[in-house]
């Protein structure tokens, strides 16, 4: 589910920042730079060639800001793919009143200088990127019908039906606990994100602890970021990196 790489398009006016950034990057396999640009208008140009998968956007820009650019973008009805925002302490307020009007595209608000938390920040990030690439997968309660887990725990192999999954969780030491709608709790010795690639498309991280089976979803509250499943009373928190991929959930 995640072979394919990430394909960013920086935007950063400060040419140094951005090719420390670049280069952060590029180390990674599974990250690939479509583009870059220091000024709205090249941006704006740039993400309309290239398509890229996620942005990433400086907040004070060559010509303007990265708000007017993703108003832009919106005005235009170009699809604003998960976006990063990066800012210095004194523009934090207006980076949060960007995350405020685009809170469906704005995925995090990392503040310069972000190296000492870099890796963990960025993970993240990139979990939140294959979430919404799940979201936007179509599957249809048919097709959750025929598919079957068999999961080993301990000296016990469980068949699980996957239409029978409420959600996965994470268990700590590299597990993910598999909770069903059968009252069992299976814990399996692989990392959330390792057995996501392992599951239909229906099954949907919305936050770093969790994933959940869309089609259990009984509501979802978007004031407080939680989603609530049918037949189980525990609220499942959305968290923010997560909530755009929800949200394409619910449009697909």
């Amino acid at each position: 589910m995640n072979s394919r790489k990430i394909n960013f398009y920086v935007v950063e006016d400060e040419e140094p920042a951005r090719k420390e950034l670049i280069s952060a990057l590029e180390e990674d396999e599974m990250i690939a730079v479509a583009g870059e640009a220091g000024s709205i208008e090249d941006a704006w140009k740039g993400i309309l060639k290239t398509a890229p998968d996620a942005l990433f956007l400086d907040i004070e820009l060559q010509g303007g800001t990265a708000y007017q650019l993703l108003q832009r973008m919106r005005d235009e009805s170009i699809e604003i793919p998960p976006v990063i925002i990066i800012t210095g302490h004194l523009k934090f307020e207006l980076a949060q009143q960007a995350l405020n009007k685009f809170r469906d595209c704005v995925l995090k608000i990392l503040t310069k200088p972000y190296w000492d938390a870099w890796e963990e920040n960025f993970q993240e990030c990139k979990d939140a990127i294959y979430a919404y690439r799940r979201a936007s997968i179509k599957s249809g309660v048919g097709d959750a019908e025929s598919d079957v887990v068999y999961l080993r725990e301990g000296s016990m192999t469980h068949r699980i039906p996957v239409e029978h999954v409420d959600y996965l969780e994470v268990g700590g030491g590299g597990r993910t606990i598999i909770v069903t709608d059968d009252g069992r709790n299976v814990t399996v010795q692989k990392t959330l994100a390792v057995f996501l690639q392992e599951m239909p498309a229906y099954i949907i991280r919305v936050h770093r602890n969790n994933a959940i089976n869309k089609h259990k979803i009984s509501h979802i509250n978007h004031d407080d970021h939680v989603i609530y499943l049918i037949g189980n009373k525990r609220a499942i928190g959305i968290g923010d990196v997560y909530y755009q991929g929800v949200l394409r959930m619910l449009k697909g």
